[in-house]
């Protein structure tokens, strides 16, 4: 993640299939960069199909940019869509969670436990339960 512009990032990313991505955001340099945070708490909760997961198996994101092309490219696009709609409701969780823990980290609720277990309750009841992950197709192995 480096500074691309004034209150700007990019984010580069290689996957394991030779791709090399680009993603363009926001981030207020006081702050805790979102695309950091959803990395840390993914891994941390092995989130596999979360925002970085489904980049890690083929989708791409609005901004991103394909910097270097993986091998085989003929119909990324259709498969990130599909990709993308199996993957939508944990994508939707992940999200949810992190803006849940970006906002606990602001907040500085770590000397306030009660009122993280409150946020963290209610994004849970929130949610809708998601039964298992999003099964890859057997185009996706060729991401």
């Amino acid at each position: 993640m480096t500074r691309s512009a004034e209150r700007m990032s990019t984010t580069r990313v290689r996957r394991d299939d030779g791709a090399t991505l680009a993603l363009p955001s926001y981030v207020p340099f006081d702050r805790l960069p979102h695309d950091f945070a959803h990395f840390v708490v993914e891994s941390v909760l092995g989130l596999t199909w979360g925002f970085w997961g489904s980049i890690a198996h083929g989708a791409i994101f609005g901004r991103m940019q394909v910097v270097v092309p993986r091998r085989r490219a003929a119909g990324a696009a259709e498969r990130s869509r599909k990709l993308m709609k199996r993957a939508s409701s944990q994508i939707t969780e992940a999200e949810a969670l992190v803006g849940t823990v970006v906002d606990m980290y602001q907040r500085r609720l770590d000397r306030d436990w009660t009122t993280a277990r409150a946020l963290l309750a209610g994004m849970l009841e929130a949610r809708s339960p998601v039964t298992c992950p999003p099964q890859p197709s057997r185009d996706s192995s060729h991401m």
